[in-house]
């Protein structure tokens, strides 16, 4: 005999419930019991995520985790991207991040004779950077929300990206000037016997590619009797080239290459990609020692971050939340900044492309005007001209199949993404915004991640209830 018979339906707790918490379902324990200890820790056990069995309560019902992109009309290439390989096994490892530039003492003092050729070529900020261990496992995170359809990373609140206004900023190179672009046929022998004044090994020199290494130890230290025209032939030409540009676009191009599954390794300026990231989300940054307006970033950082699991950095970026990141880092130091951080500032906000030689992909800061203090509105639609990636350097006519790219660059000022400040409304986005990206994006990377912010988020929604229950119960009845 069941009890429950012999209870009057007013007398129930589903009656209780629809008429004081309809939003809150309790879970029938015959059918499914949530732990609770992956969900109040940092730490996110394989177990412990499958005994959730991807469900969670959302809306008043048990509902099965979508993985996402709810429409793949934006990110339609999801099926082969490597998040989608994490969302099933978490285990994925880290990309191997590859570095040529670490065989060189970055750390070195700059000599006195070359520092004012230095500021006349554009380099000046690059060299006074310094060296800066890689975090591989935040990289590793960061390219899995990476998507080659939008140039953008995509986060829960939003998304985000790497700018000319970052690039310039960060590093000092600079972001306007003529495309980087021209002759890559050389006789490299010559130009070496040329320019350096000795002829590299056969092994040290392979097709276009000069072995740092080599050079390092070949040049360790500059003659202080070296004159400038031992130094500078033709120096002060470089200058007038947006270094900043083909800096983003080589970038870009590896972010689009290593965010495909399969994929085992990145190269790349990472070090731009990691000082970025530093100062975007305060929550994976290492301490902050001072600020000081002769670093190109403002920034000066001790020791890097304790969390070097790549599952972590997955888990904070799966629950970050609005306030966790900084979308104008730069605001309050701007002003303070060298001159050749800012010289750009006009073409920050350009839909134009990036180009370095065969190297073209698109810059869209329209889709990431928070960082510019501009309320983000739905963007237009996106074309990122994904048959670039087909150009390499064995392409015989890439210079032609690039040429539309650098008449767009030409004309860069004409295209700028624009619109009203934040300061006017009451919302740094636009709600139909808000509507739109929860369905075109991927918000979530692990299912625990995503379980969690789902609970997180129905917990601050029946919060809300207990703090206004007559308004609520007013809405029911």
């Amino acid at each position: 005999m069941n009890y429950e018979d012999f209870v009057e339906d007013y007398y129930k707790i589903s009656t209780y419930a629809a008429c004081y918490a309809p939003q809150f379902q309790p879970v029938d324990q015959r059918l499914h019991v949530i732990t609770t200890r992956w969900i109040g820790q940092n730490k996110v056990l394989n177990n412990d995520a499958h005994s959730v069995a991807n469900l969670v309560i959302t809306d008043g019902a048990i509902m099965a985790l979508n993985r996402g992109p709810i429409d793949p009309n934006v990110l339609y290439d999801q099926n082969i991207h490597r998040s989608e390989t994490v969302w099933d096994d978490r285990n994925t490892p880290e990309i191997n991040c590859r570095r040529r530039e670490a065989v060189v003492q970055r750390t070195i003092p700059l000599h006195r004779n070359i520092l004012p050729l230095l500021h006349a070529s554009g380099f000046y900020g690059l060299a006074r950077l310094g060296f800066i261990q890689l975090v591989w496992h935040l990289i590793t995170a960061l390219l899995e929300r990476w998507r080659p359809e939008t140039h953008t990373f995509h986060m829960p609140v939003g998304e985000c990206t790497i700018t000319l206004q970052d690039v310039e900023v960060l590093v000092g190179l600079p972001a306007d000037g003529e495309s980087v672009i021209g002759q890559m046929h050389d006789d490299w022998l010559h130009v070496c016997q040329e320019l350096l004044g000795v002829i590299p090994p056969p092994e040290q020199i392979r097709g276009q590619r000069l072995s740092l290494t080599w050079l390092g130890a070949e040049f360790h230290e500059l003659a202080n009797d070296a004159d400038e025209e031992t130094i500078t032939p033709n120096l002060h030409h470089t200058g007038r080239y947006s270094w900043g540009g083909a800096c983003l676009a080589w970038l870009y191009r590896q972010l689009c290459t290593a965010s495909k599954q399969g994929v085992r390794e990145i190269a790349g300026p990472l070090i731009l990609l990691q000082i970025w990231a530093w100062e975007r989300f305060p929550i994976v940054a290492p301490q902050l020692l001072h600020v000081n307006a002769n670093q190109l970033h403002g920034r000066v950082y001790g020791s890097r971050s304790t969390t070097h699991v790549v599952s972590q950095y997955r888990y904070m970026f799966d629950l970050l939340q609005p306030s966790q990141i900084v979308w104008e880092p730069y605001k309050t130091v701007i002003n303070s900044l060298p001159h050749f951080c800012t010289n750009g500032h006009d073409i920050w906000r350009t839909i134009s492309p990036l180009i370095c030689f065969y190297i073209g992909e698109w810059h869209h800061p329209d889709r990431v005007l928070r960082q510019f203090g501009i309320q983000q509105v739905v963007p237009c639609d996106c074309n990122t001209e994904p048959l670039l990636h087909n150009i390499d350097l064995r392409t015989t006519d890439w210079s032609d199949r690039v040429a539309h790219l650098v008449m767009r660059w030409h004309n860069r000022r004409r295209f700028t993404a624009t619109g009203p400040p934040i300061e006017q409304f009451d919302m740094d986005v636009t709600q139909e915004y808000i509507n739109w990206y929860k369905n075109i994006s991927k918000l979530y990377i692990t299912q625990p991640g995503a379980a969690m912010s789902h609970l997180r988020s129905n917990n601050i929604r029946l919060r809300n209830v207990a703090d206004d229950p007559q308004q609520f119960r007013g809405d029911v009845l």
